[in-house]
């Protein structure tokens, strides 16, 4: 059985060393590292409706499955007795609605959450604002091919995105630092070297080599 294959093409070897071969002289663009933004399930997600004057929608997308997972396997445990049915059957439902119900749509101006459960919230980050955009991925999210996205904005302590358990996850990044780079209000060069340095704070933050509240301190005083 084949256990290794190409991340361009797909194709499949037994053998890890042909594998890692066949991929140096792949004539084919990996997914991840197109440039093209494949539309994920496109004809399932309705376009956002209020785009601002010249907005286009680069992207569309919802979450993967594998963010419901847990929704699915508990819900499915319960469904094997009458009784857990009726908890799980909803919380089964309660899962499929909830992803469909979270799409994401990468503009030419801004990045938007249109979330709808049972009441309807809509935000929007506009990309002169991001300042660190990041990937973090479990062993869990590796084996599946997932990850998320985070999103932080200058002058907040907090993130204020994170797009959760999605697949293309590298080329949505990318896309996002392209249009953030397009975005007509380009910092000076000093606030860019401080963005460089609280990208590194932020880094050494996850290692676990400073912590929170000196990353948070640090980010202040830069800002």
């Amino acid at each position: 059985m084949a256990k290794y294959k190409c991340d361009k093409c797909g194709k499949k070897f037994e053998k890890k060393s042909d594998a890692e071969k066949h991929e140096n002289s792949c004539s084919k663009t990996s997914r991840e590292d197109s440039s093209e933004v494949p539309i994920i399930e496109e004809g399932k997600i309705p376009p956002f409706e209020d785009l601002n004057e010249g907005e286009k929608i680069l992207d569309r997308f919802i979450p993967s499955h594998i963010a419901y997972l847990s929704f699915y396997i508990i819900g499915g445990f319960l469904c094997l007795t009458l009784y857990g049915a009726i908890i799980g059957i909803p919380l089964i439902l309660g899962g499929i609605y909830h992803r469909k119900g979270k799409k994401y749509y990468i503009t030419n101006q801004r990045i938007i959450l249109d979330f709808q459960f049972v009441s309807k919230r809509v935000s929007s980050i506009p990309y002169k604002k991001i300042q660190d955009v990041h990937l973090t991925q479990s062993l869990g999210d590796r084996m599946f091919e997932v990850g998320d996205i985070h999103i932080n904005t200058a002058g907040s302590n907090a993130m204020e995105l994170v797009i959760k358990q999605i697949k293309n996850k590298k080329t949505k990044k990318n896309l996002i630092e392209k249009m953030i780079h397009k975005s007509p209000n380009i910092p000076n060069d000093e606030s860019s070297d401080n963005y460089s340095e609280i990208e590194k704070l932020h880094g050494l933050m996850k290692k676990g080599i400073i912590t929170k509240k000196e990353f948070e301190k640090k980010k202040a005083k830069l800002l």
